[in-house]
């Protein structure tokens, strides 16, 4: 939301009509504030049986001062798929009415817009990066392309695994197969490395048998993929994620997690996260969203970035960083402390009598939690 809130424009010229694209904005920010990218909007070109972009129809539906709303659909030889986006003026798009409404009915249509032939250049697209970051290039858990496409949320779409097991089954095997072959030609355009997307594949959504169960078999596959050609592979699960990251931990070859959400909103202390995965995982985050970055003052992002480091950066394999999205009103002043707290503190080797020092001079109730 941050690089969106920055361009000075309704959120919808950037996701609409991609006036600037995201990435651009993004890049943007990361100029403005000093820190380094993740660059998250990769992808290679395509050529595929199915549907293409250019095959979907779009039409605005609703336009007021405060929000759009798009209707996007496409015909199949078994029927038409819709879904309807709101585009608020100040907010991120969300959709509100999703293409998959009747499982049994929609999945053909889906099936036949994926296709069966698959084809990718092997070859980036947007890099804009360069050297202010790292460039990388995204794909869905199971799960979230799951929740995304299902009508009716999550309590719907964990319905269909016990309404619909054999089916569900079909389609969890047809996206591993599609996600597989997808990242495989990522790999060989060489990028820094593949994000695998778990937004809503976190405890606070589903159980760890769920994980366990439709996404844990792609996160073993994609992370040897990446292993056995040098790319860094990189799990995103917000909220509770304890026990899912435990799972990767055991039982792939996974290199990054993030974004280590402390409580209220997740479940991770991050002294504990270093004793038991840092000796195979980076871990990134654990800076608080919404409490710290939002809520408080940039003595209090500081005190809290410097705990982090403290906590996980000593012998390396930490990356400073937010527990997930910095929230749209987050003042600018506690962006630019946290990105200067990184630089001055987060150099290796550690300054860890340093930056307790920092703490002390500090003061307030962050210092007295800080081992």
């Amino acid at each position: 939301m941050i690089p969106c809130k920055f361009t000075g424009k309704p959120f919808w010229d950037i996701y609409l009509f991609m006036n600037p694209p995201l990435h651009v904005a993004y890049m943007e920010a990361a100029k403005k504030f000093g820190f380094d990218a993740w660059y998250i909007y990769g992808g290679i070109p395509s050529e595929r049986a199915g549907a293409h972009a250019e095959d979907w129809n779009c039409e605005i539906i609703e336009e007021t001062d405060e929000r759009k709303v798009q209707r996007r659909f496409v015909r199949t030889p078994y029927g038409r798929l819709e879904q309807k986006t709101i585009y608020p003026r100040d907010n991120p798009p969300w959709t509100f009415d999703k293409i998959i409404k009747d499982l049994e009915e929609d999945w053909p249509k889906l099936r036949f817009l994926h296709g069966d032939t698959l084809e990718w250049e092997p070859k980036k697209q947007n890099d804009i990066v360069g050297d202010l970051g790292v460039y990388a290039i995204s794909v869905l858990l199971p799960w979230d392309w799951w929740f995304l496409l299902r009508h009716g949320g999550l309590s719907r779409a964990t319905i269909d695994l016990y309404e619909h097991p054999k089916l569900m089954d079909e389609i969890f095997r047809h996206y591993k197969l599609y996600a597989i072959e997808f990242v495989k030609a990522c790999i060989e355009a060489e990028p820094d490395e593949i994000i695998l997307q778990g937004s809503a594949s976190s405890n606070s959504q589903i159980s760890p048998a769920i994980f366990e169960k439709v996404d844990l078999p792609l996160i073993k596959e994609i992370t040897n993929l990446c292993r056995r050609r040098g790319i860094i592979s990189h799990l995103h699960v917000c909220g509770k994620s304890r026990k899912n990251i435990d799972l990767a931990y055991k039982h792939t070859k996974l290199d990054v997690i993030e974004p280590l959400e402390r409580p209220p909103g997740g479940d991770v202390d991050l002294a504990e996260a270093k004793k038991m995965w840092g000796d195979k995982l980076c871990l990134k985050g654990n800076v608080n969203t919404f409490e710290t970055m939002m809520s408080r003052s940039p003595r209090n992002v500081e005190a809290e970035a410097l705990r982090c480091l403290l906590a996980a950066a000593g012998g390396g394999g930490y990356v400073l960083s937010t527990g997930d999205q910095v929230p749209r009103d987050a003042p600018e002043a506690n962006l630019f402390i946290l990105v200067e707290a990184g630089k001055k503190y987060g150099t290796y080797p550690i300054d860890k009598n340093g930056i307790r020092k920092r703490l002390e001079n500090i003061g307030g109730s962050y210092v007295t939690s800080v081992q």
